[in-house]
């Protein structure tokens, strides 16, 4: 849908609020009133408390937090807080590489620590992992777009590991998130706004909740619908174009590797094969290349080895997918009996976007390093060595750079859909204790469909006729017609399913007094299975598909046994609280996980100690346990082809020039291997935070506080980057002519050892591995102050900051290296907001800051690295409330996210111009809300 039926939509929903508006007048606002207190269970703990919350590390964001944000997604407004590194955070939205998995798909990132070491709940219940593992390795998350925004109540982010609360996954913390229920009328909303460059989103939801049967029964639904056109790199000045040297100053645009540009372009640079070696590789040649004819017309043949880095790969490819997406929940609560309530939840999510990247290129060399190594025999037609042009002495010609530009981009279509359901049963025995038990089963499939890729034995057969009809590559742009086109053009695709089955009972209450009040105790036990399936097409089975690495299909699951205590001591409280100590809690925490090939028993012991009535200390220790996912164990090893990265450790200098290697630039593709480990071990880990929490009596409504936190892997299970591998190299060889086990070298030729330099890169391993260690430190801050007065209304300003102390992994050698403003990771984010509402209007300011940091060390000059600037934005809304005639009920509200249109700080290491995990490409944002409640 494009932007004048989206307005047509628009348009059509604002009727609707007309005829809602008529049917119904709006009941009139009741005064406040004062209401019981019940325990509740908070996020970090199963035991159900009044004082709950402050004692833990929890971030608490409601409704009104999720609005000012102007984030129509949970991921985007996941990815406004501070304690929330993105850096894989939008692991599906923008992805183009054609061994990603896209899609509408994002995950969550607490303390950078990676996915996997987050666990995401939904009313306090795991999730199933995303259908298709993707990146290289692959990796297992779960999907928080699948959870519609409008159907969220609360989110609740403890900033604190839990693995023996929940388990494994939680050794960074755990974003929990609860949707509405009990709600009684209906919410209508739409929304719709624009930026420039032609990207627009529409959004429209509607929830309606009904109690009947004599107040027994509450039925909820909540339906949303999402739909937004994308953008493209050309409408983006830094994502345009990879040759980003007219964007920085000196001395980086004097610097060639800010030359993202391809090799491979419509004008093909080629070698002419004169004789093999034994094993099939090329002994000697000659480089020529073709360009555009001198007079104008057609190409000219020239010899040499042609431009590097000359063609604009960002012609065609799509900053951000397109996206449709339909969310539907329902839940159902039906009181048996006096003390036993039946909860019943279904969900259901389908979502298609739709993403392109520039048109499939060829790579190769004599050494079969590249990525498809394409001979054109002496037989085709064109081949201008060939037997019909050059009869006498025919050759063959090797492709060393091409891309089919005629083709059109490539096209990636992502079908999603996933349904959860969830029965349980709850109740209360004796005075305080209660109980549950349920069972949930959950299933996401995704179906990847991948268009305008080239199948190499097709092409293959296709260079190989001497006949017109054989594939010209010699030819230049738009040489090829159609009919030729259609006969190496193929589309595959991959199907991958995520399964979670799930039994759980638990129970809490009251064990007996103690001396500051009643002891308190949680337990329960959980069962689930796991499943990962994946399919592929039989280009992708047969490894037959041009610039995109074989896949192979994969079936894994298990069974996890778990069960869990946690005991809370009210040492000091009520009934025994002396002066400068009000209140005294010991809580201690165990759980067992149990996973076929492996278990662990990790405890946490936590205190909160209330000085004085304003002031609440609080701290915890425990250990965590992650184990391997079952793509990290059972996803076979692969190897995938990626270009992108320099391999630094060729690069040599001769006077004041750095010389890189054809080989070694990254518009060649280096083969890395990747996969999972089957021999991976469970990751062990130590967290601890001390806090504190300042409610000053003088001050009303105001609170502020701080923790100092940590965490300590071991085991980590972790992937090496093929960046990080190559960096890791060249720092050896440079130090000590000594090499990483991780990278595959080619023995040294002549050249190299005159250059001194390594030989020719073969391949990079970078399946999962155990490394060493992983140890973080940081500091979180929140302030936050609400007041009323009678003649300005009301007022709230939050303010949350999150700064790191120290990231540092030390690998297997001992190797320490620090994280802290290098690989996108700053070393300050925070946000601050203002609300305010009077009568019928509101209006809210939220500021965002992301700090500085280092861009990739290739890119380093004379010593100095290029600095990826920080980034603040702005967004900003005003909003109406009618309070009479037909529109009584209806809110209207304006608003602008990103109000001064930042452009994102330039990140000249990626071809996009910008960090898509600390950023977006979007700029100003105006939109018009209308929301009608009765």
């Amino acid at each position: 849908m494009k932007t004048a039926h989206r307005l047509a939509v628009f348009a059509s929903a604002l009727l609707g609020f007309a005829h809602a508006g008529s049917s119904q007048p709006a009941a009139a606002p009741k005064n406040d009133e004062v209401v019981s207190l019940a325990a509740f269970t908070v996020t970090g703990t199963n035991l159900k408390r009044l004082e709950q919350e402050k004692s833990l590390p929890v971030t608490r964001l409601d409704t009104e937090q999720i609005d000012l944000s102007g984030a129509l997604s949970v991921s985007d407004f996941l990815r406004t807080l501070a304690p929330i590194e993105s850096s894989v955070g939008n692991i599906g939205a923008t992805a183009t590489g054609p061994n990603d998995a896209g899609g509408d798909a994002a995950s969550v990132n607490l303390r950078g620590l990676g996915d996997g070491n987050t666990l995401v709940l939904l009313n306090g219940r795991r999730l199933s992992t995303y259908g298709i593992a993707p990146n290289t390795p692959p990796v297992a998350f779960v999907n928080i777009n699948q959870i519609p925004t409008g159907a969220v109540e609360r989110l609740e982010i403890l900033r604190d590991g839990a693995s023996a609360i929940y388990g494994s996954d939680a050794t960074g913390g755990v974003v929990n998130i609860i949707l509405k229920k009990n709600y009684e009328g209906v919410d209508l909303r739409t929304r719709y706004g624009a930026a420039s460059g032609g990207y627009d989103e529409l959004t429209a939801s509607v929830a309606t909740g009904r109690v009947f049967n004599a107040g027994r029964t509450t039925l909820n639904l909540i339906a949303t619908y999402y739909e937004r056109d994308g953008l493209d790199a050309s409408d983006r000045v830094y994502a345009a174009d990879p040759d980003k040297r007219s964007l920085v100053g000196a001395p980086f645009n004097a610097n060639s590797a800010f030359n993202g540009r391809s090799s491979s372009g419509p004008y093909g640079r080629f070698s002419r094969v004169n004789t093999y070696n034994a094993d099939g590789t090329v002994s000697s040649s000659t480089s020529f290349f073709m360009q555009p004819a001198a007079s104008g017309t057609g190409v000219d043949l020239v010899s040499g080895t042609g431009p590097a880095s000359s063609y604009n790969s960002q012609i065609g490819k799509q900053l951000i997918a397109d996206v449709r997406r339909y969310n539907l929940h329902a839940n159902l609560s039906h009181r048996l009996a006096p003390r036993i309530e039946l909860i019943a939840e279904g969900s259901f999510y389908y979502a298609r976007s739709h993403n392109q990247s520039g048109a499939t290129p060829l790579s190769g060399n004599t050494t079969l390093t590249g990525t498809d190594n394409v001979i054109v025999p002496a037989s085709n037609y064109y081949n201008p060595y060939g037997q019909r042009l050059n009869p006498a002495a025919p050759r063959d010609v090797l492709i060393r750079n091409y891309r089919t530009e005629e083709l059109g981009p490539r096209i990636f279509d992502v079908d999603i859909d996933s349904y959860r359901l969830l029965a349980a049963l709850q109740g209360r025995l004796g005075e305080t204790w209660t109980w549950e038990t349920g069972a949930l089963f959950m299933e996401s499939l995704t179906k990847d469909y991948q268009g305008n890729l080239i199948s190499q034995s097709r092409l293959n057969a296709q260079l190989a006729l001497n006949t017109p009809e054989a594939f010209n590559v010699f030819g230049g742009p738009n040489v090829n017609p159609r009919a030729v086109l259609d006969k190496v053009r193929i589309t595959d695709w991959t199907r991958g399913t995520g399964e979670l089955a799930l039994f759980d009972a638990k129970i809490s209450g009251d064990l007996f007094p103690c001396w500051g009040g009643p002891v308190a105790m949680a337990a329960g036990i959980e069962h689930r299975e796991e499943k990962l399936k994946e399919r592929n097409g039989p280009f992708g089975l047969a490894d037959d598909i041009i610039a995109i690495s074989g896949q192979i299909d994969v079936t894994a699951q298990r069974d996890v046994q778990a069960g869990y205590a946690e005991v809370s001591v009210p040492v000091i409280g009520k009934n025994n609280r002396f002066d400068f100590v009000q209140a005294f809690d010991l809580t201690v925490a165990g759980r067992y996980e149990d996973f076929g090939g492996f278990s662990a028993t990790k405890p946490k012991f936590s205190v909160a100690l209330t000085t004085l009535p304003w002031l609440l200390l609080r701290a915890s220790s425990g250990e965590g346990f992650r184990a391997p996912s079952i793509s990290q164990l059972f996803q076979p090893a692969r190897g995938r082809r990626n270009a992108g990265f320099i391999d630094t450790a060729r690069q040599y200098t001769v006077g004041s020039t750095t010389i890189t290697p054809e080989d070694a630039t990254s518009g060649v593709s280096k083969l890395l291997i990747t996969g999972g480990n089957p021999r991976l071990q469970p990751e062990n880990s130590r967290s601890w935070n001390i806090g504190t929490v300042i409610e000053p009596p003088a001050l009303k409504g105001f609170s502020v506080g701080v923790d100092y936190w940590g965490i300590k892997q071991d085991g980590r299970i972790d992937s090496p980057t093929a960046a990080d591998e190559l960096a890791k190299d060249a720092r050896l060889w440079r130090a000590s002519r000594g090499a990483n086990p991780n990278v595959v070298r080619a023995p040294q030729t002549q050249s190299d050892r005159d250059n001194n330099i390594p030989g020719v890169l073969i391949s990079i391993n970078g399946t999962y591995q155990n490394l060493a260690r992983r140890e973080v430190q940081g500091f979180d801050l929140f302030a936050d102050y609400a007041w009323r007065t009678s003649a300005w209304g009301r007022f709230q300003v939050r303010a949350d900051a999150s700064r790191y102390l120290k990231f540092r992994d030390t690998d297997t050698n001992g190797v320490v290296t620090e994280l802290i403003r290098q690989s996108g990771r700053p070393r300050w984010r925070s946000n601050a907001s203002l609300l305010w509402r009077q009568s019928a209007w509101s209006a809210g300011l939220l500021a965002r800051y992301v700090g500085d940091y280092e861009s990739d060390p290739s890119l380093d000059t004379a010593g100095a690295p290029f600095i990826v600037r920080s980034w603040t934005t702005f967004n900003a809304y005003v909003g109406y409330q009618c309070t009479r005639g037909w529109l009584r009920g209806t809110t209207v509200r304006v608003g602008a996210n990103n109000v001064f249109d930042r452009d994102p700080p330039l990140s000249p290491g990626v071809s996009d111009g910008y960090d898509s995990g600390n950023a977006n490409a979007i700029g100003r944002l105006v939109y018009v809300e209308l929301r009608r409640k009765f």
